[in-house]
Parts: structure tokens; sequence; C-alpha cells
């Protein structure tokens, strides 16, 4: 398997996988999904999924990874918590769409 096969199964250390990975392209998903929410509710809609399906493999990625680290427990955790707080956004944006993002100002 290559590069996204260990990436998927945890085998990338955790600071590339949430960092690079989950951070910075996460971030670039993030900004395409936004900048859909003018164009038309359906572009909108693709733009979620699209951002709902890279975050779904990055969370297996991201977690994974930190069950597989063997710094400071404490970056397991937080890595864990921040992929918890991911799908806390994503399950507030689909069943309170209305209210937008609980975390837009």
């Amino acid at each position: 398997m290559g590069f996204f096969g260990r990436l998927w199964r945890g085998d990338v250390s955790l600071f590339t996988t949430y960092w690079i990975f989950g951070g910075l392209v996460m971030f670039m998903f993030n900004m395409f999904e936004q900048s859909t929410r003018g164009i038309s509710e359906d572009a909108h809609f693709t733009g979620l999924m699209v951002s709902l399906f890279y975050y779904a493999f990055m969370s297996v990625a991201i977690w994974r990874s930190s069950l597989k680290y063997r710094g400071p427990q404490m970056y397991s955790v937080l890595a864990q918590g921040t992929v918890a707080v991911g799908w806390l956004r994503f399950i507030w944006i689909f069943f309170m769409p209305d209210m937008g993002s609980p975390f837009d100002g």
C-alpha cells in the first residue's frame, strides 16, 4: 500500500498527520466549503460533503496515529480531542444548519 494506506493505518507520524494533513490541508478544504456558501445550496452541500469525506478519512488517520505515538501522552489526547470537537462541528452543521457554525463569530 502507498502513502495514503500508511496514513489511514496511522503509520505516518502524528506531527505530519495532524499538522500537515489534519491542519493545513483541512484548512484548505474548509475554505473550499466556505467559498461554496454564496454560490448555491447545492454547491454548498457538495463542498460540505467533500469536507466531510476528507475529515472522516483524516479523523481515522489522526486517531490511529495518536494511538501509536510514543511521545508525551498529552499530544495524543489533544489530537483526539481535536478530532472529537471537529465531529461536533459537523453534527452541529447538519442538524442545526440555520444556526450556522458553532464557531462563527
